[in-house]
């Protein structure tokens, strides 16, 4: 990693202070994981990043993913979309203007509700698969 980058990031880090430094390493390596994934040239959705984030972790931590992510600061996913923003700051050179962190918050906010209505839907299924196949 180029020593400019380093230090860009290590600033990052310490302005914002809730998170460590890899994590924000982590999560550069992850956008260019995704985007290398794709057939094509263009911008990646919050859904894409995170299942970046996701294959790109169990690739290099296996099981252990979930603790070495809690003790960089992450312990959720609206963690990385903050990340992310943070980084967008630092090329900024700016913050993000209000609208934007809270179109960002909505956008997490529905990811969210998502996952859970796929996980529920999910418990339920298998719920009255088991109930309908007599286990």
């Amino acid at each position: 990693m180029a020593a400019d980058l380093e230090n860009a990031i290590l600033d990052v880090a310490q302005k914002h202070g809730r998170y460590k430094p890899n994590a924000y390493r982590f999560t550069l390596d992850a956008v260019g994981f995704t985007v290398r994934a794709l057939e094509e040239n263009r911008h990646v959705s919050g859904n894409e990043l995170l299942d970046g984030i996701r294959r790109l972790a169990l690739d290099r931590f296996g099981p252990m993913a979930k603790t070495v992510f809690e003790q960089w600061g992450v312990v959720t996913t609206e963690d990385f979309g903050a990340i992310v923003f943070q980084l967008v700051e630092w090329l900024k050179g700016s913050p993000l203007s209000e609208r934007a962190q809270v179109f960002g918050q909505q956008i997490g906010i529905a990811l969210l509700i998502l996952m859970m209505g796929v996980a529920l839907f999910n418990d339920v299924a298998r719920t009255l698969g088991s109930t309908f196949s007599g286990q």
